[in-house]
């Protein structure tokens, strides 16, 4: 694969720049002698695509970068991570923003695929969350789904651990403890008061 190259083909940043009119733009150049300013508009203009693409920065609440898909259910954006450890697609939040927003109205909102490794990963680095989920219409906030064929591995998998979280801890927090059974957090607190879901002892 080609390296990236470093310096960007700047242009015209400071000279004469004029654009042609939507006729000339259509016809192109013809035996002539193009003027000075012209091609500095073309060459100007491929400079400040350049910039964009290099590192695209979104004016008010448009996005830094949009892509579409193909007609046929394709791809809006793809990334492949390098190496074994490399990631397709990181998102990193601004203050309150979210690193990778997913919208649907049918379908999904963000859909990770992975053979050994993760299809998604969140991660919390302070007070947000590493991976948050809502609904403002008639689907799931939320929907997991195991092979529904030939069920091998179960839908949802919550990693168990020794202690109960010491908090704060919200109404409807959860965790599984190392013998197996649920918890979920009923009265808010340091730790909080937490109790056995179910018929679990």
């Amino acid at each position: 694969m080609a390296t990236k190259p470093t310096t960007l083909p700047q242009w015209a940043t400071t000279g004469t720049v004029t654009e042609p009119s939507a006729g000339k733009k259509a016809l192109g150049w013809i035996a002539e002698k193009p003027p000075f300013a012209y091609l500095n508009w073309i060459l100007n203009l491929v400079y400040q695509w350049i910039q964009y693409l290099d590192a695209p920065v979104g004016t008010g609440s448009n996005p830094g970068f949009s892509a579409t898909g193909g007609p046929t259910n394709g791809t809006g954006l793809k990334g492949t991570g390098g190496g074994t450890t490399g990631l397709g697609v990181h998102g990193v939040a601004a203050a309150n923003g979210a690193g990778v927003c997913g919208e649907a109205t049918a379908g999904s909102g963000v859909t990770g695929t992975c053979t050994t490794g993760v299809g998604v990963v969140g991660v919390s680095t302070g007070s947000g969350n590493g991976v948050e989920a809502g609904s403002i219409g008639t689907g799931y906030a939320l929907h997991v789904s195991g092979d529904m064929t030939s069920p091998v591995k179960a839908a949802i998998h919550i990693a168990a651990q020794d202690t109960q979280p010491t908090g704060p801890n919200a109404i409807g927090d959860i965790y599984m403890t190392t013998a197996g059974v649920l918890k979920v957090c009923t009265v808010a607190g340091q730790p909080g008061t937490w109790v056995s879901v179910g018929s679990q002892t």
